[in-house]
């Protein structure tokens, strides 16, 4: 690109300066390429398109577009299909050996799980920085060009996770001390716990891809 860039000079007479828009340009482009040089030097690689990004240990990075997009649909799918088969065989084999112990050790994983989503979203508000830092930059994998910047999502993903973690240990304690107040609470922000897991895998894709740390 540089090259290209330093024709016009090659071939002006001497002394004489080539037109503004040339200068223009061309000092964009170096100023472009020291910055990734820099940001090279620090442990990142220039992709095609100019973005600067880490290179996963797999190499994932390097490959070309087609593939990058094949690689992050079938982890997806994969990950959600694993997701609800092993709902599925738990349904299963719930129904085929009847128990109480059913009940309890469901209350319990929903307990579980609701401080955990509840302490997760806290942490988008106390340390956003590591979780902007996975957030999939526009351009990502070829076809991500989700609108809004990467605070708003840091943002809502990080209500609708107190919110569902709030919903699941609500529900938990509704269903020992008052089953009867609000049947529906608990398998509802299931529900919704499981459509926000599907809204950030993405980002959970990318942080794997980039070697990323994850957000503690």
């Amino acid at each position: 690109m540089l090259l290209i860039l330093s024709l016009p000079f090659a071939f002006m007479p001497h002394g004489q300066a080539p037109p503004l828009p040339v200068r223009f340009v061309y000092a964009v482009a170096v100023d472009r390429s020291r910055r990734d040089l820099s940001s090279v030097s620090r442990g990142g690689s220039v992709s095609r398109g100019g973005s600067v990004s880490a290179v996963a240990p797999s190499g994932i990075d390097e490959l070309p577009d087609g593939l990058q997009q094949a690689v992050f649909l079938g982890t997806f799918a994969a990950v959600t299909a694993g997701a609800f088969g092993s709902a599925s065989a738990y349904e299963s084999v719930r129904i085929a050996l009847p128990s109480p112990w059913w009940d309890r050790w469901e209350t319990w994983s929903a307990a579980t799980l609701g401080v955990t989503f509840t302490v997760a979203g806290r942490s988008h508000f106390t340390m956003p920085e590591a979780f902007k830092a996975i957030y999939p930059p526009l351009g990502t994998w070829g076809f991500w060009y989700l609108p809004g910047s990467s605070d708003f999502h840091v943002a809502w993903t990080g209500v609708a996770e107190l919110l569902g973690g709030s919903g699941l240990l609500l529900g938990c304690l509704l269903s020992v001390v008052a089953p009867r107040k609000a049947p529906e609470l608990l398998p509802w922000s299931a529900r919704a716990v499981v459509l926000l897991v599907l809204c950030v895998t993405p980002a959970n894709i990318y942080m794997l891809r980039t070697a990323r740390p994850c957000p503690a």
